[in-house]
């Protein structure tokens, strides 16, 4: 199966105590990523910061995805755990290895290209259902 997006659109959730910020799902448009917030913002571990939900876009220039998936770029600053981003969304491993090879181009990247990954996420699927918790739910 195949279809035409446009965009990808990450949702992360950050926790108000301690600002961790956890990974929730990649979806295939906005609609789908605020219906997974508005399910999960009234779960326990998201109920008391449901303001605390992150929706970035990432346009995938219109091609073609199979098997209803997205490959992020992810960069990790070695240095600090806490420092990981989300540098793109593509439609196949190849464009993925490709941007990467652009980003280590560039002098902010160019010594640090042990510090990218690619990941392969299904669309419009939570990986991350749990929330926070604090010592007195655990």
């Amino acid at each position: 199966m195949s279809h035409e997006l446009n965009s990808a659109y990450t949702v992360f959730h950050s926790n108000p105590l301690n600002g961790d910020t956890k990974f929730i799902g990649v979806y295939s448009s906005k609609n789908s990523a605020e219906k997974a917030v508005a399910k999960l913002s009234i779960q326990p571990g998201f109920i008391d910061s449901p303001k605390n939900f992150d929706i970035q876009s990432y346009p995938l220039n219109k091609e073609e995805l199979r098997e209803n998936s997205v490959f992020l770029v992810w960069y990790k600053n070695l240095q600090n755990e806490d420092d990981v981003k989300v540098m793109g969304a593509y439609s196949s491993k190849k464009k993925a290895e490709d941007s990467i090879q652009q980003l280590i181009k560039s002098t902010e990247f160019k010594d640090s290209p042990e510090n990218f990954d690619i990941y392969d996420y299904i669309l419009d699927q939570t990986s991350w259902t749990e929330g926070f918790i604090t010592w007195d739910e655990a």
